[in-house]
């Protein structure tokens, strides 16, 4: 199948695999929730920080992860974000978390950008499939170069 071709859902799940992801835990909501179906051995947290903690322990240990979470996702997982931030990675570690910059099914719109000056980190945000695609691919590299997670802005706009 042509990336071109790809709905933002099968993108990342064809660029996790690509990438051999190995740990992919999350929190349902509004945009994340489509996202995490798309994956089979997702592990469902009770909440975004258990899905980041999660996420950062195996990548801890060397297994690629990802964390999925849904619009304003990253406030509650702040404190164990920037613990990854701090402590490090040693195996790619991506948060790909949607944004409702519509308010679209929230009380209000979601920015949250801010956190990768933060993290101190990379924030990246594809406005298509085939870039989020590539950009997946390409920050599991950085992700292990830099030996930082990175974080990956998905907007209502995208699905």
């Amino acid at each position: 199948m042509l990336i071109m071709q790809l709905n933002a859902f099968e993108a990342l799940k064809k660029a996790s695999d690509a990438c051999d992801i190995q740990f992919v835990s999350g929190y349902m909501g509004y945009i994340a929730s489509g996202f995490l179906s798309y994956f089979s051995n997702v592990i469902q947290a009770i909440n975004e920080s258990a899905a980041l903690s999660m996420a950062h322990i195996n990548s801890y240990f060397g297994k690629r992860s990802i964390v999925i979470m849904k619009n304003a996702g990253l406030n509650e997982a702040a404190l164990p974000f920037r613990n990854a931030c701090d402590l490090g990675i040693n195996a790619a570690m991506l948060i790909i978390f949607s944004d409702d910059v519509t308010a679209d099914m929230s009380e209000n719109k979601q920015d949250s950008r801010r956190y990768y000056d933060i993290g101190k980190t990379l924030l990246l945000e594809p406005k298509s499939p085939k870039e989020l695609y590539e950009m997946l691919i390409e920050a599991c590299r950085i992700s292990e170069k830099i030996k930082l997670p990175i974080l990956i802005r998905i907007t209502n706009a995208l699905h």
